[in-house]
């Protein structure tokens, strides 16, 4: 919670600003930023928190991934044999006049030189790459779960809200970014590896310089 605090605080000082915080679950995480879209009207939202980075990933604790897509990990139908998603069952989870989405979520990306300043900022201290995010209602506790996930999504990381959001941003026509700090590695759980303040504390402060770029204002 602290470097929301701060996120907010930096913020308010440049722009008018608002800073909520969801809870956990994809469910929690639409129905806040849906009444938020509504009450508060934001120009742009910035959707942040930590996330678990997939095997081969090449990601480590403490990197900063902004997401291009939200992928819907587990919605759909386990059989004996695989996995059918929402696209293979045909059922939408969004539906705009003619336009139908599944699984994949389009995330607002942040511009060449957005990712070239956040980048600078955070040279010889962590990575900061995009890549597509994965949202699940249970999250990988075995490395098999874990490699299953992102070889079938194409997925990064994964998290418990970030698709939530997306849909309820895309449903309200709103422009949503995704910034994640990596706080562990998924699979096998260790919580003495992980480093959910670092990650929380750099996916706030890549929040604001987001923000901030894609408004066109200097920080």
């Amino acid at each position: 919670m602290k470097p929301l605090v701060g996120c907010l605080r930096r913020l308010r000082a440049r722009i008018s600003s608002r800073c909520a915080v969801t809870g956990v679950g994809k469910a929690s995480a639409a129905a806040r930023t849906a009444l938020e879209l509504v009450s508060f009207r934001p120009r742009i939202t910035v959707f942040l928190g930590c996330a678990g980075a997939y095997p081969h990933s090449n990601l480590v604790v403490g990197d900063i991934v902004v997401a291009t897509h939200e992928i819907l990990g587990d919605e759909g139908v386990e059989t004996s044999s695989t996995f059918l998603d929402l696209e293979r069952l045909g059922l939408p989870s969004v539906k705009e006049g003619r336009m139908r989405w599944f699984d994949e979520i389009p995330i607002a990306r942040p511009t060449r030189v957005t990712m070239g300043i956040l980048g600078a900022r955070w040279v010889g201290t962590c990575a900061v790459r995009t890549g597509r995010l994965v949202t699940v209602s249970t999250s990988s506790g075995t490395a098999e779960r874990a490699l299953a996930l992102s070889r079938r999504t194409g997925g990064v990381a994964e998290n418990m809200e970030g698709a939530g959001a997306a849909i309820a941003a895309l449903m309200a026509g709103h422009r949503l970014f995704e910034v994640r700090g990596i706080s562990n590695l998924t699979g096998r759980r260790d919580r003495r590896a992980w480093d959910i303040p670092t990650a929380c504390e750099r996916a706030a402060e890549a929040a604001v310089h987001l923000a901030l770029h894609e408004l066109g204002i200097s920080p």
